[in-house]
């Protein structure tokens, strides 16, 4: 039972960061939706709301990384192209609220709060490490791979932040059309 108050303290928390930010989450929040008694939150939790967040940084992370995972196909190209085409309609079916946690933590208090920003670093590096796996995979060498890697993620979090400010999936589907030319293919 306290294993299950935990999972969905975190789970919440994902949820409540994803759509309020780190600042708009508040601990009677977290605890309202996870449906967990006011003591549960330190006694999970004992560095308190940063410790939490970190916890919802994390799992968030490994939630994307299963996203990326499930898109998986032939090649990268296709891989990320289907990533971003199934993104695009969450992003709309959620009226353009939800977005990435990972991002907005970081933008918020990445650089103040270093046990939130350490989790969010080591979530980018998971994700950018399974989008470089693929271009590997697909015949470029690790260095390669890594610098394009790194130029499509950082692609794909700032076409979700336009697209949220925009209330429109129009960047992602420019991205997506650019994905040839950011992997070095050649485009027709």
């Amino acid at each position: 039972m306290a294993r299950d108050t935990r999972e969905r303290m975190v789970l919440a928390t994902s949820k409540l960061l994803q759509r309020k930010g780190f600042h708009g989450t508040g601990l009677n929040q977290i605890l309202a939706e996870a449906e967990a008694p006011k003591g549960s939150m330190y006694f999970h939790f004992p560095g308190g709301k940063d410790q939490l967040a970190a916890e919802a940084i994390r799992s968030s992370g490994d939630y994307v990384d299963r996203a990326l995972r499930a898109h998986e196909t032939a090649n990268a190209l296709e891989s990320v192209d289907t990533y971003l085409a199934d993104l695009g309609e969450a992003l709309e079916r959620s009226g353009f609220v939800a977005g990435c946690p990972i991002a907005t933590a970081a933008l918020e208090v990445g650089a103040t709060t270093p046990e939130v920003g350490d989790a969010c670093h080591a979530a980018f590096e998971k994700l950018i490490g399974r989008v470089a796996g693929w271009i590997e995979a697909d015949g470029a060498d690790h260095a390669t791979a890594s610098d394009q890697a790194f130029l499509i993620y950082s692609a794909i979090e700032g076409a979700l932040v336009l697209a949220k400010a925009q209330r429109s999936i129009e960047p992602l589907r420019r991205l997506r059309a650019q994905l040839p030319r950011l992997l070095g293919r050649p485009t027709t």
